[in-house]
């Protein structure tokens, strides 16, 4: 399942890329201003990454793990760049193993992380139900086929401490008293905050994207399912190749193909470099981390020759 989903990201990757060499006169005839867009666009999307990772520290609180957010957020920016290695599902694991050596415990872990994913397709799938309901071409047709190839990889999931500790943590978490809505309220406005503020980074890419509020919430939409498609496909990396295909197709009745295409190209740029951001700060948070936790120490021994 993870080669099929190599293998259509690298198939909508080499689409997008000849439908981008169609257009090198125009690329190279980009002005200033449009090249500037990705720079403006890394401000939101830098935002929506602190959103997610607060969501997850508090989801982590919820499970059982108290966290600093500190911590929290550097594990997760830190993490969160190995994203871009094939497979898609490297983010998950230098989460997991960051977390391991920070002392974190495991089985909170991955249950914060179903979580963090459940509630994340929810945000996304309900935004991105206007653009769901309004076609019926070549998006939808991929979009199935995407969640087939995740729903296959989900069934064949084997790994014991995810089917067993953590999905135990999840019943005794999410079951009885800890169904009322108060209790994950917070976690789920910040998804909605992130998945909102990446959506106002695709915004600021294009005037047009702005005329109209119902313009407005076409572009989320539509963003939502390309991100949704990218997320849930195993093997692709980042997404690559698929969100590209599904935002240059979706977006090409509000700006026309060439513009789409172009969007799309200035949109993967803006999130990579947001990425390499995060990531720069995320070392900097767990570096942070360490000086904390040696000064505990060395207050914890000076307490001790104290007492003696």
């Amino acid at each position: 399942m993870y080669v099929a989903g190599a293998l259509l990201s690298c198939v909508c990757l080499f689409y997008f890329g000849q439908r981008a060499i169609q257009l090198d006169d125009k690329l190279v005839d980009l002005s200033n201003a449009k090249l500037a867009r990705p720079l403006f666009a890394v401000v939101p999307f830098i935002m929506a990454g602190l959103a997610s990772a607060w969501a997850w520290q508090v989801m982590l609180l919820r499970c059982g793990a108290s966290v600093r957010f500190s911590l929290a957020a550097g594990i997760f920016f830190t993490a969160q760049f190995a994203k871009y290695i094939p497979g898609n599902i490297a983010q998950h694991i230098g989460r997991v193993a960051l977390a391991k050596q920070y002392n974190v415990p495991i089985v909170p872990v991955f249950a914060s992380m179903a979580l963090e994913a459940l509630f994340g397709i929810a945000v996304m799938f309900l935004l991105s139900m206007p653009t769901i309901a309004t076609h019926s071409d070549v998006l939808i047709w991929l979009s199935g086929l995407i969640l087939m190839i995740f729903a296959a990889c989900l069934l064949n999931s084997s790994r014991p401490v995810l089917k067993h500790k953590a999905l135990n943590v999840l019943k005794e978490r999410l079951g009885g008293q800890g169904l009322k809505i108060q209790k994950w309220a917070i976690p789920i406005a910040l998804s909605l905050l992130s998945t909102l503020l990446s959506g106002a980074g695709l915004l600021l890419l294009d005037p047009a994207f702005t005329a109209t509020p119902s313009v407005c919430l076409q572009v989320v939409s539509i963003f939502c399912v390309a991100w949704l498609a990218g997320f849930v496909t195993p093997g692709a990396p980042a997404g690559l190749g698929i969100r590209e295909v599904i935002l240059s197709q979706g977006l090409e009745p509000i700006i026309g193909l060439e513009a789409g295409t172009i969007v799309a190209l200035l949109l993967r740029i803006a999130a990579t470099i947001a990425d390499l951001v995060s990531f720069g700060v995320g070392l900097g948070l767990l570096r942070y981390s360490n000086i904390k936790a040696q000064e505990n120490q060395c207050a914890i021994g000076h307490t001790k020759s104290v007492a003696n």
